[in-house]
């Protein structure tokens, strides 16, 4: 399901990105930590195989309020708080990838499902493959929190990162979803943010 989704979220973004990444690309961080607020009431629909997303302003279930990235001497760890969530649907999924300074890529990944609603994680490099990890995840229903951590041996301890951040709400159907980041209340945008340094 994971590449089905990413390549959603790729077209979908995909007509706006020589406009998006440009101003959405934020300046360099020196600080271990990095919080990106975000409008209410900013999600899109998107039907997969689409290139036009359309606004959802009364989508809910996952949409973001805020993200904070920390980077630490020891651990990556991403907070993320929505506007809701709910044990509904067929399945929810965050996505944060990451870019260092050598512009290697991973991806870590909760998503819950029908079956699971506690969710599972996975941590993967840009081109799928699975990274060994003891990453900890926990998605909190009472106070619309998703959290992940992993030690930051597992990039390889880089110097900095740069983090994006994407949610994924499918209702009835997985080939339709909601989908928002912390960055814009435009269209979706893939924008990285800028370094987060160790520290």
């Amino acid at each position: 399901m994971y590449d089905s989704t990413r390549a959603v979220l790729c077209l979908a973004t995909a007509a706006a990105a020589a406009i998006a990444i440009l101003p959405l690309t934020a300046a360099p961080v020196s600080a271990a930590q990095l919080t990106l607020k975000d409008a209410r009431g900013d999600m899109w629909f998107i039907e997969e195989g689409s290139t036009e997303p359309d606004p959802a302003p009364t989508a809910r279930v996952g949409d973001f309020v805020r993200a904070t990235f920390r980077h630490t001497d020891r651990r990556v760890e991403v907070r993320s708080k929505f506007v809701e969530l709910r044990r509904t649907g067929r399945q929810f999924e965050m996505f944060v990838t990451m870019r260092d300074q050598d512009h290697r890529e991973a991806i870590a990944m909760v998503r819950t499902s029908r079956q699971d609603r506690d969710g599972r994680t996975r941590l993967f490099t840009g081109r799928g493959r699975d990274i060994a990890c003891n990453i900890r995840h926990r998605v909190d229903y009472t106070r619309n929190t998703v959290r992940i951590s992993f030690p930051r041996l597992c990039l390889d301890n880089p110097r900095w990162l740069r983090f994006q951040a994407t949610s994924s709400q499918s209702g009835r159907s997985l080939r339709f979803a909601h989908v928002d980041d912390p960055s814009t209340a435009g269209e979706p945008s893939l924008a990285l943010t800028g370094r987060v340094r160790s520290g």
